[in-house]
């Protein structure tokens, strides 16, 4: 990628969540220097096994603790939960989160956060972030290379495979 005569590459990863915890760190391990930009103030973690008073708290893919164990342990019994149920433990408890694998990494980079991307200019060269505060104050970060890992909001109009009926039905879960 780089030799030691090339400077390092700098990369802006827009996000606040899991894929772009893990394309930081990936981005990190290959020698690149990360920089996370991401709305949110804090950054948010499943956190691995660990010991506490009681013992040790169970482990899963999700992360540590009952909650993530049960959530990739019983599929089936969290399918019978109510769908409002169902949509509202994705967006409190599963919601946007990185894997505790990446935290280090992750943490050892700039992290830019409580930021709104405001625009972005080019020069051919680099390209200039301009961002903004929660509270309006605004600023600019240079950048080689810019990574857009900010989630997506599902629109099923562009989903020309699905029958109308299908297209309903799951409008009205994601609220499209």
């Amino acid at each position: 990628m780089t030799d030691s005569t090339q400077a390092r590459p700098t990369v802006a990863v827009i996000g606040g969540g899991s894929s772009a915890f893990d394309i930081v760190a990936s981005l990190r391990k290959s020698g690149a220097t990360a920089r996370l930009v991401a709305r949110r103030t804090q950054l948010k973690w499943n956190m691995p096994v660990e010991k506490r008073q009681w013992g040790w708290t169970p482990s899963s893919g999700l992360g540590g603790g009952w909650r993530n164990c049960f959530f990739e342990r019983a599929p089936m019994v969290f399918r019978c939960l109510p769908q409002d149920a169902r949509l509202q433990i994705v967006r409190r408890w599963l919601g946007p989160a990185g894997g505790w694998p990446s935290r280090k990494y992750v943490e050892q980079s700039p992290l830019f956060l409580g930021q709104q991307l405001r625009g972005a200019e080019y020069d051919g060269a680099k390209v200039t972030l301009h961002l903004s505060n929660h509270s309006g104050i605004r600023s600019t970060l240079t950048t080689d290379h810019v990574i857009a890992a900010t989630g997506y909001k599902v629109d099923l109009r562009r989903a020309e495979f699905l029958s109308d009926e299908i297209k309903a039905k799951y409008a009205r879960i994601f609220k499209v």
